[in-house]
């Protein structure tokens, strides 16, 4: 994504770029800004898996001259495309949208309260990382006196985000159907793809979708450029990626929202409905996971469960997803190998 934004700031294709960073006053808390050099959009690298209110960047794009890019969640980029009908103005005034996919974001509160489970004082934090380190990260804090202190165990994926969503998902986050931001000209997310050992095929990539002219011809340009480096990955059969929230955002969400619906409680109107094949398993799975997360929403049980999820008694549960994902690629990959194909 930020050689995407690099391509478009050093060639004058934009003057800015919407994107976020953390505050540099409350390092626990993200913000969002507008970056006008190179130097300002290498600060804005990084994940930050944070609700953040990019909305109020738009009064600040009215009033300045020029054009722009933004970098946005699948929520907020369904917001703009509303606001683009509304408001040719600003509508002319942005280039270009680069999604994310989400899974979900969590609530402002995690940062804050994981550093308490931790024992780290918030006057002592210089930095918070969602995903410092090698890749794919691990959350820390970075301190003042340049100490680096991990907050849980194994990496971000397997040992944190996995977890926390069911802890800390906002509840709009909840009825969202859209993973992938269907409504960006290029949607962006890592390469997750495992080979048949259950290992990342390509660490520290980012997986790129076109979605709209105006998309390809910047990812033609930025590559033409070698501001990015692409490789064609559409017919690898191993590139299956995202189960968990396809399933979260096709099955789970509009069960969800059609629960809630019945319910009289205010959902978002969306141009699909509930999927015909739902299974009794995909129902009894939302219920559960609603029911978490609302158990979620008391502080005392969030941050007891924050407390072992983040501990070395927490060890045993990582241990078992890894070979469970392990068993089922190497699964996979007899399934597809060739004598076993269907004839």
């Amino acid at each position: 994504m930020t050689g995407l934004l690099h391509h478009l700031l050093k060639t004058g294709a934009v003057d800015g770029c919407l994107v976020t960073r953390m505050d540099r006053e409350r390092p626990w808390a993200a913000e969002p800004f507008i970056a006008t050099t190179f130097e300002e959009l290498c600060a804005s690298q990084g994940s930050r898996y944070s609700v953040i209110p990019l909305n109020r960047l738009w009064s600040e794009v009215r009033q300045r001259p020029g054009r722009y890019a933004v970098a946005c969640l699948p929520c907020q980029t369904h917001g703009y495309r509303n606001l683009q009908r509304r408001d040719p103005a600003l509508a002319a005034k942005l280039s270009v949208v680069i999604g994310l996919y989400c899974g979900g974001s969590l609530e402002p509160t995690l940062a804050p309260e994981m550093l308490a489970v931790r024992g780290i004082p918030r006057e002592a934090l210089a930095d918070f990382k969602f995903r410092g380190g090698e890749w794919p990260g691990q959350m820390q804090a970075i301190l003042k006196d340049g100490q680096v202190r991990p907050l849980h165990y194994s990496n971000y994926k397997d040992g944190a985000y996995n977890y926390l969503t069911s802890l800390y998902m906002p509840e709009r986050c909840q009825t969202c159907l859209d993973g992938s931001n269907e409504f960006a000209d290029v949607s962006v997310s890592d390469a997750w793809t495992r080979d048949e050992k259950g290992d990342y095929k390509f660490k520290a990539h980012s997986r790129l979708l076109v979605r709209t002219p105006r998309g390809a011809d910047l990812v033609r340009r930025a590559a033409e450029a070698g501001d990015i480096v692409l490789q064609d990955v559409s017919s690898d059969p191993s590139y299956r990626t995202h189960k968990l929230q396809t399933r979260r955002k096709g099955s789970l969400a509009p069960l969800r929202v059609d629960r809630w619906r019945k319910a009289g409680r205010r959902v978002p109107g969306y141009d699909r409905g509930l999927p015909e094949d739902a299974t009794f398993k995909e129902r009894l799975a939302e219920r559960l996971s609603s029911a978490l997360l609302r158990a979620g929403k008391w502080k005392p049980f969030r941050m007891a469960a924050m407390g072992f999820l983040t501990s070395r008694y927490a060890i045993p549960l990582v241990k078992i997803r890894l070979y469970l994902k392990k068993r089922k690629y190497a699964r996979r990959a007899r399934a597809s190998a060739p004598g076993n194909q269907p004839q």
